[in-house]
């Protein structure tokens, strides 16, 4: 890398793995994310302008402005996941398996929420990893689902549970 444009290629490096930041929640809040921020309890480089980076795609985590700007002024050598942890990168591969989308569909939140649950027991996600009930409501809403509250509960509209 040169010493110019690492910071610049290592955040590319980093798109190119798991694709635009955009794409997922902050690690720390569940809004949009908007910046890729190294771990810092991950070794990185420091540039001339003061901005941490590493070459490996790994010490990266999304976050929203926000958060952004808290977890690198606190500098703790504690990892973003002290704060909470989401499995954002695992986001993808769940609802895939889980849900499939459909205009004409719904699902009661409960319901849907159940059927994550046991998909992250069947798959031996560690407690910390698995989302509340609010950031997976967030991540449905985030994929274009739409909610509204029904007789029998909140009914997430616009996807439907994968039968096995």
């Amino acid at each position: 890398m040169n010493a110019e444009t690492a910071y610049t290629d290592a955040l590319r490096a980093v798109e190119a793995h798991y694709g635009p930041v955009t794409d997922f929640g902050c690690i720390h809040c569940t809004d949009n994310a908007s910046r890729w921020i190294v771990d810092n309890s991950a070794s990185a480089v420091v540039d001339q302008k003061f901005r941490r980076y590493s070459s490996n795609p790994a010490h990266y985590w999304p976050f929203c402005g926000r958060c952004a700007r808290d977890y690198e002024s606190s500098m703790s050598d504690a990892p973003p996941v002290a704060f909470r942890r989401v499995s954002v990168f695992a986001e993808r591969h769940w609802f895939t398996d889980c849900f499939r989308v459909d205009v004409s569909g719904s699902v009661l939140l409960s319901d849907a929420y159940a059927t994550y649950l046991d998909f992250c027991r069947e798959e031996r996600f560690p407690t910390q990893e698995v989302m509340s009930r609010l950031a997976f409501k967030k991540s449905l809403l985030r994929r274009g689902a739409s909610q509204k509250r029904t007789n029998r509960g909140v009914a997430i509209s616009g996807i439907e549970l994968r039968s096995n």
